[in-house]
């Protein structure tokens, strides 16, 4: 409302440029990919755009500590960087490398298991075309 605005202006400022046509699809593909459980890796005022598209209620953000009164429904912390869940934030560009060696775990993961999934897949299509010759289109 009027008084979230009065209160703190870089909120204000943000919600005014949300207003774009392509800002709001960034907030919705935002949202998307935090209800999927993607990675969210953000620094400075990422956490209010995860907080704006809806997906940040009650996790811990590291933001930049002129935006920490524009949080609402995410706890700002005072940590240079925070991980929470699938929230991977720092303060700013200078505090990235922290968690950037966890970040690369996490990422590393991911492909892992995106790989593993592929090649399961790969092997039963194999299998597939082994028992039933006359579809060719497994090969």
């Amino acid at each position: 409302g009027q008084t979230d605005n009065a209160c703190c202006p870089i909120r204000r400022r943000v919600r005014l440029c949300i207003r774009d046509g392509y800002n709001q699809d960034m907030i919705a593909v935002i949202k998307t990919f935090g209800e999927k459980g993607k990675l969210m890796i953000g620094h400075c005022a990422a956490g209010m755009m995860f907080e704006m598209a809806g997906i940040a209620d009650g996790k811990n953000i590291a933001i930049h500590p002129l935006a920490k009164g524009a949080l609402q429904k995410a706890n700002a912390s005072d940590e240079k960087s925070v991980i929470d869940g699938i929230f991977y934030t720092a303060q700013t560009e200078n505090s990235i490398w922290i968690m950037m060696d966890k970040v690369l775990d996490a990422l590393k993961s991911v492909v892992w298991w995106y790989y593993e999934k592929r090649l399961i897949a790969r092997k039963m299509i194999n299998l597939f075309h082994f028992y039933s010759p006359r579809y060719p289109f497994c090969s």
